[in-house]
């Protein structure tokens, strides 16, 4: 069976946070979605010191018809925005200076 890649990096960050002694995640609350600001810790970090990651899914598809003529169409979807109040989950870097926001937070 082949290793989970979420429990592999996990697993990695916990080893970085044992040689650092630093936080390897941390909770924020989202105080707006647009701009994106978050508490975290008691203080807001916004669009200089988050680094957000906005997955976006594509699809290209052709479609042709009887008399040979093809159509093409793309289409794509990003994630929902967030949301005030929403909890993030993110990664301090940089001396937690700046965080990467890796997704919202769900049943916490």
């Amino acid at each position: 069976m082949e290793e989970n890649p979420y429990s592999k990096f996990v697993e990695m960050m916990r080893g970085a946070q044992s040689t650092s002694g630093g936080a390897a995640f941390r909770i924020g609350t989202v105080i707006s979605g647009g701009p994106l600001r978050i508490d975290v810790g008691g203080a807001v970090q916004d669009g200089g010191s988050l680094v957000a990651l906005a997955p976006q899914v594509s699809v290209a598809a052709s479609v042709s018809e009887s008399e040979g003529h093809t159509h093409e169409a793309v289409a794509s979807a990003s994630p929902d925005p967030f949301n005030r109040g929403d909890r993030a989950l993110l990664i301090p870097i940089e001396d937690e200076q700046r965080y990467i926001v890796l997704g919202r937070l769900v049943g916490l």
